[in-house]
Parts: C-alpha cells; structure tokens; sequence
C-alpha cells in the first residue's frame, strides 16, 4: 500500500511498492493556524489548443473545443432554474436555511469544435507520455505556460504536466455539469498515469459528472507523486490552469466543482482547499494530512479567506498519517467557512450532530460520521472516524458516500 508524501522519504521496489521513514519535522509547524494575506492564484489562464483524441477503442463522440479564449475564473449570469444542489440540511447541524446555488454555466457550454471519447478514461494532451527522466513529451502541457522546459525537471523549474478526462456518455454539451478533480494516491506506475488512478465515481454518479485525473507533479520531493511540500510546486499553478481549461472546454456548472483527494491526493486536497476555496464548491478527501501539522513536513500557501465545503474520512487509529495531522486541516475549514465551531474534535458530541449515511453504505465496523455544528448551511464540515482502515482507499463504500454528500451540494 503507497504511503503518505508527508511522513516518507520514499525508495521505490521494482514491482512499484514502497518503504520508507517518516519525514522530520518541520522547525515551525502550522498546527491549523490560518496563515494571513491572500493566495497566490493564477487565475484565468488561457489555454492552447489540443489535437483530436482518439480515445481508444469503443466511445461515443462528443464535441469538445480545441482552442479557447479568455477562459474565466469568473462568468457573469446564470441560466434558468438551478438544479443540482438539493440544499438539504443534515441533522439540523448547519446554521440558518440552506440557499440552492443557481447553475453557473461555464464558457464551454455550447462549444463544438472538436470531438473527445465518452464513457472512458482519456489521457491529455494528446501523446502525452513519459519521456526522459521525470519528463513527458513535448505534446505534454508546460506549466508554467508557454514555457521551456528543461529535460530533466528542477525544483521549482518548468515543467510538463498531463491529466486525464472522463465525460460521461450520453454527454450533452448545453447542459452545465459537476466536476470531480480527482488526486490520486502517491505511487502510480509513472508520472503521467495517476490522473485515471483517482476513485471511480463514474460506477456511482449516474453520468451527471465529469471527471478530471490531474497526473502527478513531476518534480516532487516524493517521487511518483504531487509536490505538497513545496510553497514553489507547480501544482499551485497546474491546478488553477487545469481547471480553466476545462471550464472553456466542456460544459461546466461552475458553482459546481469539486476536489477529492486519496492519501497523496488528499494531501494535495487541502493545499488547494487553502488556495483556492472560492474555486472549489468542496472537498472531500480520506486518509491525507494538513501540509505543516505538527510532526509532519511542508508547509501550506497563505489560505484565502473563503468558505469551501468539506468532507474528511480517517481512521481514528492509523499509524502513518495519524488523526491528529488531518485535524488541523478540519480547524482550518471550520475557520474559513465561518462556523461558530473553530476547532475539530469529531469525538466531541457538544459540538457535533450525527451525520446520516446514505441508504446503501455500510460504513466499516465501528465507524460513525458527524457534522460541525453552527457552519454555513451551504458549507458544511462532516467528519467520518473509520476504525481499521489505516492505508485503505475504501472502495466502493468511500466512493457511494462522497459522491451522495457531493451531489447534495
């Protein structure tokens, strides 16, 4: 099982597993105090063209654009009724009356230019494969953009960068869609296949998502994974870049994006949950630490001062990414999202209202989820302890409770 980026220093066996020792700590540790100013965000990048992708065998067809303009952080109007969000509240934990985000359409909506295989996982940009070292191809994406790039990656230096898209079939490109950025646990077979190794959520969401797999950051000081000890990690860049291109490329309700993160990924979740709250409708991750806790590594960027949604899976009892360095992540969320509740104790039934499992998930044996009380109806923080879990992506069960939390939003 590949371990957490915070607390190894990795050596990589032939068959592609994984020992190490855990990471020293850092000299001056976050302990989930919100760092002050504002994010450094590249925001509304503009993307280049791709070539057609084949998308392997089978797939059905679908216009998707090859070259965009101006695609926006930001897009003024909303189209006619919203739907999406159900604005139920849960166990009467938030405060105040739940208020249904109208759809924000994204500048793709109505775009045919080019066509993209449905119901399947497609590497992009087209050819985008490994090449020498940690380095792709040259058909791969430079971050930052436009930029050259070195053979062999240095810290902090240009880089390529891949991912990987799943449109559902039956894609229509008028109807504005969720999106699910997908971080991957550390570990894949090489840098540029980790975007298809994020959760399944096309088994569970009844084709009303797409899906976006970000590959990982290919200079890492973990390799085969993303940077999230770095304040300089391309990822910071990558993320908002991706994220663009995909709003003015495919139809996007933007009120409607979502991160999830395993492990390695959901390190990354809360690097970007810090970064760009006001980007993301919510995050979900299991089994990731706070970049910074006390007694791990890394550092967070200055957290913008923005409410995101938020959704934590942890075993109470694991060894390699114990409790107490996702907890600072959880404070920090309820901080941000203005919650009267400004610490994360999930044990602490004062300040907690049981959350209700979906009909059809078994959590693991012992396992209880809670909702923070006093948050923002349409922000609120849940919790999931899931006891003899340490190092267990849990699929299906992870996958079935997220996404019926996401769908919700």
């Amino acid at each position: 099982m590949f371990r957490n980026p915070l607390w190894l220093a990795v050596v990589f066996a032939g068959c592609g597993g994984r020992v190490g020792e855990h990471a020293p700590a850092p000299t001056s540790a976050t302990s989930g105090a919100i760092p002050t100013g504002s994010g450094a965000q590249t925001s509304g990048a503009t993307s280049t063209g791709e070539s057609g992708v084949s998308g392997g065998g089978g797939g059905t067809g679908i216009a998707e654009s090859g070259t965009t303009s101006g695609a926006g952080g930001t897009m003024s109007g909303t189209a006619g009724t919203a739907t999406g969000g159900s604005g139920v509240m849960e166990s009467g934990a938030s405060s105040g009356s739940a208020e249904t985000l109208a759809v924000r359409p994204s500048p793709g909506c109505g775009v045919a230019q080019r066509t993209l295989a449905t119901g399947q996982w497609v590497s992009q940009p087209t050819g985008c494969t490994q090449g020498v070292q940690n380095q792709g191809t040259s058909a791969c994406q430079a971050i930052p953009q436009g930029s050259a790039v070195p053979a062999i990656a240095t810290k902090g230096s240009p880089e390529y960068r891949g991912w990987w898209v799943y449109v559902p079939t039956g894609y229509d490109p008028t109807k504005p869609y969720k999106v699910i950025y997908n971080g991957a646990n550390c570990g894949a077979p090489d840098y540029f296949s980790a975007g298809a190794a994020g959760y399944p959520y096309d088994s569970v969401d009844g084709g009303n998502a797409i899906l976006v797999g970000l590959d990982y950051d290919t200079y890492s000081i973990v390799p085969y994974c993303y940077d999230s000890l770095d304040l300089q990690s391309n990822d910071l860049e990558f993320f908002p870049w991706l994220q663009s291109r995909i709003e003015s490329s495919l139809c996007v309700d933007m009120n409607r994006e979502f991160f999830s993160g395993y492990n390695g990924g959901a390190v990354l979740a809360q690097q970007l949950s810090c970064a760009f709250p006001d980007k993301l409708r919510g995050v979900v991750s299991n089994a990731g630490c706070e970049p910074g806790a006390t007694g791990t590594s890394g550092a967070l960027p200055a957290c913008v001062q923005k409410p995101t949604a938020a959704f934590f899976v942890h075993d109470p009892a694991a060894t390699f990414d114990p409790l107490q360095c996702i907890l600072p992540a959880c404070t920090r969320d309820l901080q941000q999202n203005g919650c009267s509740v400004t610490h994360c104790d999930p044990t602490d039934t004062t300040i907690t209202t049981p959350y209700p499992v979906p009909a059809g998930v078994s959590l693991p044996a012992g396992g209880n989820c809670v909702q923070f009380n006093g948050c923002p109806a349409n922000y609120p923080v849940v919790f999931c302890l899931t006891p003899g879990q340490n190092q267990t992506d849990g699929r299906p069960w992870v996958v079935s409770l997220f996404w019926d939390w996401m769908n919700k939003r």
